[in-house]
């Protein structure tokens, strides 16, 4: 049976995004022509852009020949004003550049009443994409890769930043003008009944000069003030109905689909295989259906919903062009091109273009074909906004199953003050703004201040790793209590909890007592990989039975970002659910180390840009987190700005005068970072990219249980580890940069703290001040102009120096490793203590004020001794890291004496320290100044 096609009547440019008229996109290209200026440097993905043309024969014939092949005749040489078009790529890299750095779309009645809206990309590119030369060049994979970075930039750089709020005004080319306001509303009304006005149809605030809307992306994704009564679903309870999932207009209805047919000709007849790219199986689902599409105005309602009842069991976004139209619609037309070729091709371009798809099923029949479980939708990104579009949320699940289970945690388990561990659990997709197909359990305990726990603030620790559980913390570091040799708890008297409520999070789950899916394995203590139940070699003496996580890398959150929005989520849940944090000072605050110098800044960040669209009306299900201070502890925050310091902190630049390298070496390390194509260009290169493509004892005795958990311990998840490194999370910023985080929450009134330890060398104190220095924000000048002041205890010897201006200090503390709070743990509490209740850091003696500044040398120069070499003790289960082969061997071969998890013989040979074990986590941190997948004693303190 062939397949039928109506293509529904539509104006010459459907959905009014390019003119009708040529002379108004012409115009419009002739007023952007006269803003650039053409010696004004490019950004560096321009750049990349030139560079990949230029440096293939083959991109540059058709770069250059798409412009040739454009008719040297009216109107595609000249607008009205008889200016000269783009005429070659170089031209159109310049206006490129302009564009992704300062460019926002504008209001205009006349190019709205054209059909134009102003969205630069598709007008620039409109003829050469008509062209022969143009279709190949605009199909090819690495053209569309790097136009999809510049588009990424476009975005991350103006479209969802401030500096797009220019074209949020009431003037004649301002989105907030009246003729604006009154288009975008009678574009909305539906109903015909009286037309409300805008501020009465969407969420805003009229009183505010931007309307509330803190971007040009802001406004354009803005929200319903009522959704069910201004666009009420007919039959909402009867899965026999489907709605549309979005605000667009009908373009095309087809019926009797193919798997394969011939898209790119007349007709544009749907291929479902290559359209979904999705197995045969679920292919032959749809083979003979029915495929309705439809076109978002400029001026219409942007945000998605599922058009039926049903649970989202695929999702995926397929790269793929983001300005091609088919030649049939080009110059080799023989009736010319049609004007309205790019958005005439809509059926051509489901089959090319970057699209998500996703597939919702329904549980039982819907629409007119009873035996329609199964539905698919295709979102296509358009050009012009293929990032400002990027995030996908899931349809919300009614019945969420989300929910907070704990239980008292007897007291003497880990000190004696009330304390509760549980879980925070999301059923999959259940979280807000974030999809995730799996369970996310994440498991937390909470502690009661010792002193006055009803009246004091919120203290949350997280280790870093990734995939290190704050459990380390706990028994280590600053929680309740610490584990003697004998496996006794005994009292920690630094304990944080002293005179704050504290809580850990073991996150992003699939870290340490936190699972998606209870799967029972085997975890072998020489490589920390955990293993499903049936595996091969079962019983080799290094496998301990269990039950864990999935183990699947999919499975978890993969970048610092996503587990910033899982981090979120937790807190909604966790501060709205969670009974057992009562106390009248709601303030909250992170503290966190090591990959913690990631987790902290892009955490608190996004805590205060969800608090700010609650603020604004934007989501009215959520509630404010008050956040007060950031803590960071040995932090690895920016690779880019910190690496060089490892080399030269091993070289001649600690503190202790331990050559750890040669100056070989150190030339060596130096010259590899610098060259052509060496770290730094890699790094850099990853950047880029990463903007692109994107865009976490055996414990199996009773005490376990106490805890309220149905998982086994592990104090490091190589699981996740493998996700961050799969994305290359480690040497990436998120979208503004974790210095730029620190920066905006100093502007807003949050203080921040780094705290180093002197001796350690993984993340190391010169690469922290490095990172300090170039945070550039309200009163980052004076915070440089503050000199070194000793930290002095009860006017003790100095245990440590800050530079302090205001809110921001750094400090070094002397004799510690990279955790502070385990190495010099009465320092570490007295540094939490002086920040929270906003004191010096120096002395504890002066209030904070905004002209506070320390005052002393601008180089912390002091040398120390180090301590000695401490003895080797062997631990079972950082065997790798901690134990001499001969050791390592004798557990194998099971003759090793273990007492309490320590391997007291036999006692380590003189040899040298076995290597890493070979594993994909391993392999992929060889790379990486990640070290942290093993216990502390793996650490590279000196």
């Amino acid at each position: 049976m062939s397949a039928t096609s109506t293509v529904m009547k539509s104006p010459r440019r459907v959905g009014g995004w390019l003119p009708a008229n040529s002379h108004v996109l012409l115009n419009w290209v002739s007023k952007l022509n006269s803003r650039v200026d053409s010696s004004s440097p490019w950004p560096k993905q321009v750049k990349d852009l030139q560079h990949l043309i230029e440096n293939s024969a083959h991109l540059r014939m058709l770069a250059s020949a798409m412009f040739d092949e454009v008719p040297n005749k009216p109107p595609y040489n000249m607008d009205p004003n008889k200016t000269g078009q783009v005429r070659s790529y170089q031209h159109m890299l310049s206006l490129i550049a302009y564009i992704m750095c300062k460019v926002a779309p504008e209001w205009s009645q006349t190019e709205y009443d054209s059909g134009l809206i102003g969205f630069p990309f598709n007008a620039i590119l409109d003829w050469p994409m008509a062209t022969p030369s143009g279709y190949a060049f605009f199909l090819n994979p690495l053209v569309n890769r790097q136009f999809k970075i510049i588009l990424n930039f476009w975005r991350d750089t103006v479209l969802t930043k401030s500096i797009s709020q220019n074209v949020l005004n009431k003037g004649p080319e301002g989105w907030l003008s009246d003729a604006a306001l009154e288009r975008i509303a009678e574009d909305t009304n539906v109903t015909g009944q009286p037309i409300p006005p805008f501020k009465d149809l969407f969420l805003c605030n009229p009183d505010d000069s931007f309307y509330g809307f803190g971007s040009w992306d802001d406004f354009f994704t803005r929200t319903f003030r009522d959704l069910d009564n201004t666009r009420p679903v007919e039959e909402k309870n009867d899965p026999f109905w489907i709605v549309n999932s979005c605000e667009s207009k009908p373009f095309a209805l087809q019926y009797n689909v193919r798997s394969l047919d011939t898209f790119w000709l007349k007709g544009q007849p749907y291929s479902v295989a290559e359209m979904t790219m999705l197995d045969k199986q679920t292919v032959d689902t749809f083979v003979g259906g029915t495929i309705y599409q439809a076109f978002l105005s400029a001026t219409s309602y942007h945000r998605w919903h599922s058009p039926v009842t049903g649970k989202v069991i695929y999702a995926d976004v397929i790269d793929g062009t983001y300005f091609s139209e088919p030649t049939i619609t080009g110059f080799t037309n023989p009736d010319g091109p049609d004007g309205a070729g790019p958005d005439q091709s809509q059926g051509y371009i489901t089959h090319v273009a970057t699209r998500a798809v996703f597939l919702i099923d329904a549980g039982g029949p819907v629409g007119l074909d009873l035996n329609m479980f199964l539905w698919a939708i295709i979102w296509l990104y358009f050009g012009a906004f293929a990032g400002a579009q990027r995030s996908l949320h899931p349809p919300t699940n009614f019945n969420d199953g989300v929910g907070v289970s704990f239980k008292d945690v007897p007291a003497g388990v880990c000190g004696n003050t009330s304390s509760y561990a549980g879980y925070v659990k999301f059923p999959p997709n259940t979280m807000k703004e974030t999809a995730h197909d799996y369970p996310i359990n994440t498991f937390f305990w909470y502690f009661e201040a010792q002193n006055d726990p009803r009246n004091s603030p919120l203290v949350i620790w997280m280790n870093g790793g990734p995939g290190a559980s704050s459990l380390f913390g706990v028994f280590t570091e600053n929680g309740p209590c610490h584990i003697t040799r004998d496996l006794i708890p005994e009292q920690n008297p630094w304990s944080w909890n002293k005179d704050y409520n504290i809580l850990y999070v073991d996150q992003p789950v699939q870290t340490g007592f936190s699972y998606d899916v209870l799967t029972e394995g085997f975890l072998d203590i020489e490589t920390g990989n955990i293993f499903p139940a049936g595996s091969d070699d079962q019983g080799n003496r290094t496998f301990i039975p269990g039950t864990f996580g999935s183990q699947n890398v999919r499975s978890t959150a993969n970048t610092t970002e996503i587990a910033a929005k899982h981090f979120w989520n937790f807190l909604q849940e966790w501060t709205g659910r969670f009974t057992g944090h009562n106390t009248s000072d709601n303030a909250i605050s992170i503290w966190t180390e090591s990959y913690g110098g990631r987790y902290g800044p892009s955490f608190a960040a996004y805590i205060q840009d969800q608090n700010s669209r609650i603020q604004n009306g934007f989501m009215d299900d959520a509630k404010i987190i008050n956040l007060t201070t950031l803590g960071i502890i040995n932090g690895c925050v920016d690779l880019l700005i910190q690496e060089t310091s490892a080399p030269e902190f091993a070289y001649d630049k600690n503190s202790y005068n331990i050559p750890g390298i040669t100056y070989d070496n150190y030339t060596a390390a130096m010259h590899a970072y610098s060259q052509y194509n060496g770290c730094q260009d890699q790094i850099i290169d990853c950047h880029c990219r990463a903007n692109a493509e994107d865009p976490d004892m055996y414990g199996n005795n009773t005490e376990v249980n106490k805890l309220n958990v149905p998982v086994n311990y592990t104090d490091i998840s190589n699981t996740v580890g493998e996700a961050f490194n799969l994305t290359g999370d480690y040497a990436r910023r998120n979208p503004k940069g974790y210095l730029k985080n620190i920066a905006t929450l100093l502007d807003s009134g949050i203080q921040a703290a780094m705290v180093y330890g002197d001796r350690d060398f993984a993340c190391n104190w010169i690469g922290g001040e490095r990172v300090s220095l170039n945070i550039t924000y309200g009163q980052s000048e004076a915070f440089k102009q503050a000199g070194y002041a000793n930290v002095t205890i009860d006017g003790s010897t100095p245990v440590g120096q800050v530079r302090q201006h205001g809110l921001f200090s750094f400090t070094r503390v002397y004799q510690s490793g990279h955790m502070v709070p385990a190495y010099r743990p009465d320092v570490a509490y007295i540094l939490l203590n002086r920040t929270m209740q906003l004191k010096d850091v120096a002395t504890g003696n002066s209030t904070i004020t905004d002209d506070y500044s320390t005052s002393g040398s601008p180089n912390s120069t002091t040398a120390l001794k180090a301590p000695p070499i401490p003895s080797v003790t062997c631990y079972l289960r950082g065997m790798t890291s901690t134990c001499a082969q001969n050791q390592i061997n004798a557990i194998k071969e099971g003759t090793a004496n273990i007492q309490n998890g320590v391997v007291v013989s036999p006692t380590p040979s003189p040899d040298p320290c076995p290597d890493l074990p070979y594993s994909l986590w391993g392999e992929a941190q060889s790379n990486a100044k990640g070290r942290n997948q093993f216990p502390l004693h793996a650490e590279g303190e000196l």
